[in-house]
């Protein structure tokens, strides 16, 4: 059943001092595919499931069960290519489970807090809003979003010089 598979996006992955992993509020959509997909077809579908771009990097992991059958842990491994794919793919199908699930997550650019330059817009991506939410840290999405207010380089350069140069 190597057709059908488990993508698993939104909330969050907890991981214990083991490396074992538990789900929370995370989504699952089963995808029944008309073979095995290739990587760039899995990579595809997530991203209509995360309402991604095209252009929108996304990461993939892959869910490996381990254990016995009454006391299965899961694992993740990281899936960077077509090649580790086939891997993940095979290594699971000769397993006592064999289920392919992929847990999938956006890249979100990285956040940038100041600008040097008075022309320079910070750039925030509504994505990171529910993540500040839920870390409390509200206040530092309304002031990345308000942006850096205007200042002379001119000016800034003269005082650096003056304090550290002399």
């Amino acid at each position: 059943m190597e057709n059908v598979v488990s993508i698993y996006y939104g909330g969050t992955v907890e991981r214990d001092e083991y490396g074992c992993v538990k789900f929370v509020g995370m989504q699952c959509e089963v995808v029944i595919f008309d073979e095995k997909p290739s990587f760039s077809e899995l990579v595809a579908r997530a991203r209509e499931e995360l309402h991604c771009h095209e252009n929108d990097e996304i990461t993939v992991e892959g869910i490996l069960h381990l254990g016995s059958p009454l006391n299965i842990q899961r694992k993740i491994v990281p899936i960077r290519c077509a090649g580790q794919w086939e891997k993940y793919v095979r290594t699971v199908m000769n397993g006592h489970s064999p289920s392919v699930e992929v847990v999938v997550h956006p890249v979100l650019p990285l956040l940038r807090s100041r600008a040097h330059d008075g022309f320079l817009a910070l750039q925030y991506d509504d994505r990171y809003t529910p993540l500040l939410q839920m870390a409390g840290l509200d206040v530092i999405s309304y002031q990345v979003r308000r942006g850096m207010p205007k200042f002379n380089s001119a000016a800034i350069t003269a005082l650096v010089d003056r304090y550290c140069y002399h």
